[in-house]
């Protein structure tokens, strides 16, 4: 759960492996469809694998990173 103004960083591992960016997409609930969530906003990762998305809205956020069948290791604030 992500308070008012918080973010959601994280590293993907598979970026870290590859040395190559990864997409990571950021989706929220769609209250108008139970169990759904939508497209919120898409960021790359550094070389490092390292993303970041700041300055959400209070609430439960899902994370996508398409293709990568890795890990992500993440921190909210």
């Amino acid at each position: 759960m992500v308070s008012a103004g918080g973010s959601i960083r994280g590293e993907v591992s598979a970026a870290i492996a590859s040395g190559k960016s990864h997409l990571v997409r950021l989706h929220w609930p769609d209250e108008s469809i139970q169990a759904q969530f939508s497209h919120l906003e898409t960021t790359l990762t550094d070389p490092r694998g390292r993303f970041a998305f700041t300055g959400l809205a209070a609430g439960r956020y899902r994370l996508v990173v398409p293709a990568s069948g890795r890990r992500i290791a993440l921190s909210f604030g």
